[in-house]
């Protein structure tokens, strides 16, 4: 490819991940880490939920340092992957930490994490965002 721009980029990595191609989205992600241009909003929104699908919980972890570290985490879009991530991970202290910090919320946040207590049999947490 010619131009390796952020959108080329982020086009291959939300193709891979669309086709559970979980392990081949990582490793063009750390190519891009690598020789591309930094990780936006797009990137690690897209990612992240690959890094559940996959279970690679430390690479969710290290993508989230990196989140914080370039001030990515105010964005709702990545908020609510990330408490997508956790949930599906099984870290719920996380996923609340995340919900709870967030500055805007949107109709996705409540029902991801509403969801995310429901589907680790919390209903009482659960419950208690209603």
């Amino acid at each position: 490819m010619p131009l390796k721009n952020s959108a080329s980029w982020n086009a291959i990595i939300s193709r891979l991940c669309q086709n559970g191609d979980s392990d081949e989205a990582l490793g063009v992600i750390d190519d891009m880490r690598l020789n591309g241009p930094r990780l936006d909003l797009v990137t690690v929104a897209s990612i992240l939920p690959t890094c559940a699908l996959a279970g690679k919980s430390l690479i969710g972890l290290l993508l989230h340092v990196y989140i914080v570290k370039h001030g990515l985490e105010f964005d709702v879009y990545v908020s609510n992957a990330l408490i997508h991530m956790y949930a599906k991970l099984g870290f719920l202290e996380q996923a609340g930490r995340v919900f709870d910090e967030m500055i805007v919320r949107d109709i996705v946040s409540w029902n991801s994490i509403i969801a995310a207590y429901e589907q680790n049999d919390s209903p009482a947490f659960a419950m208690g965002y209603y």
